[in-house]
């Protein structure tokens, strides 16, 4: 068992006054602030990178990140008697962002704004030229999807006992597949054609951003965890918050909300939020938009003084069809000793709704509810 505390005294000259378990991790209360240690299993050239693009931030002043602290040996790894690689870096005692907190999400957004705009300002060095720092074309994460959806249906074909879900798979997967081998295609055939201008819009991202990565203190937001930086689209990082603040709140779209600014900048007042019409949608103190029905309404924002401001919101429902048709065309054949799988889209995309089948001839023919 390592002493971790007397082995980060020995080899940081750090006094360690206390240590706990952290996610993964070790942190240290010492005399040159809190520590914290995990194992390192990477290169040192990927570790090198890292360090480059969060000095080059804090330099910069504009946010605080977790920076790496190196040995007494100047090595920003070291090995314990184990033969375990690990580092440290410096860190924060404040707690992860709360996703059911909607200030400390909006705050959470708007610290990844100054994140990304920080991260721009980093410029690429070629010895950065590394599998690790660079991310891969979308399209090759899409037919990596793909390889997937097929290893699924392979999988489902081979059971004997199908139960209604997997049946409803089998019974759509042409229909998505299709679609999903169109969005691969689309995006190599981007790729080919303007992949040089997408590569010179690719920047430094996280990687790998979520709220146990957001610290929220008393007045400042850090942000930590960078072991999966790299050159890409930095939209990938909002996606990856956005869709945990969305598993949080159960895919609820009303997360969404207005808001104001005050002009100037020195302006401070309370604003006070009125939809013209309520049947339609209503909107709370703090611009939070909730729909009831479709239609198109008027949101006004009114300061203490009286001026406003107005933006029209049209509420619709995006799983309402406009329309249905049978993806299997023409007349069909069919032996009396075989099934045949009917599938439907729907318009538009987002659509849903039950299909209803039903046969012109029970005699002839029997359609079930899933169109078999």
């Amino acid at each position: 068992m390592i002493d971790w505390g007397a082995e980060i005294a020995g080899k940081y000259g750090l006094e360690v006054n206390s240590v706990r378990k952290g996610r993964g991790s070790w942190i240290f209360e010492t005399d040159q602030g809190l520590k914290l240690l995990k194992e390192y299993k990477g290169s040192v050239k990927r570790l090198e990178f890292e360090e480059a693009v969060l000095d080059t931030m804090k330099d910069a002043g504009a946010l605080r990140v977790d920076q790496y602290v190196r040995n007494l040996e100047q090595e920003l790894i070291s090995t314990a008697e184990d033969g375990t690689r690990y580092l440290v870096k410096n860190w924060f005692s404040d707690r992860e962002c709360d996703l059911k907190d909607r200030q400390e999400i909006l705050s959470a957004v708007r610290q990844i704004a100054v994140l990304h705009q920080s991260l721009r300002q980093v410029e690429n060095r070629e010895e950065w030229n590394l599998k690790s720092m660079i991310s891969p074309p979308l399209y090759e994460a899409m037919e990596k999807h793909n390889r997937e959806l097929r290893k699924a249906r392979t999988f489902i074909r081979g059971k004997r006992k199908k139960n209604e879900f997997e049946l409803t798979v089998i019974a759509t997967y042409d229909r998505f597949y299709e679609q999903a081998i169109e969005a691969s295609q689309g995006m190599r055939n981007v790729f080919e054609q303007a992949g040089e201008e997408i590569v010179k819009n690719c920047f430094v991202c996280h990687g790998e951003l979520n709220q146990h990565h957001i610290l929220i203190g008393d007045d400042y937001v850090a942000v930590t965890e960078f072991n999966k930086m790299h050159l890409g689209l930095q939209v990938e990082d909002l996606y990856y918050f956005t869709r945990k603040v969305m598993e949080k709140h159960d895919w609820d779209k009303a997360l969404g909300q207005l808001t104001t600014t005050l002009e100037p900048a020195t302006a401070r007042s309370e604003i006070k939020w009125e939809s013209e019409s309520k049947s339609r949608a209503t909107v709370d103190e703090n611009g939070l938009v909730t729909p009831h029905k479709e239609g198109t309404t008027t949101i006004t924002a009114r300061t203490h003084n009286g001026k406003k401001a107005t933006v029209k919101v049209k509420v619709v429902d995006p799983y309402k069809p406009e329309g249905v048709k049978i993806d299997q065309t023409g007349t069909l054949t069919l032996s009396l000793y075989d099934t045949l799988q009917l599938t439907t889209t729907l318009e538009p995309a987002t659509a849903r709704s039950e299909i209803e089948w039903e046969s012109s001839s029970k005699s002839r023919a029997t359609v079930n509810e899933f169109g078999l």
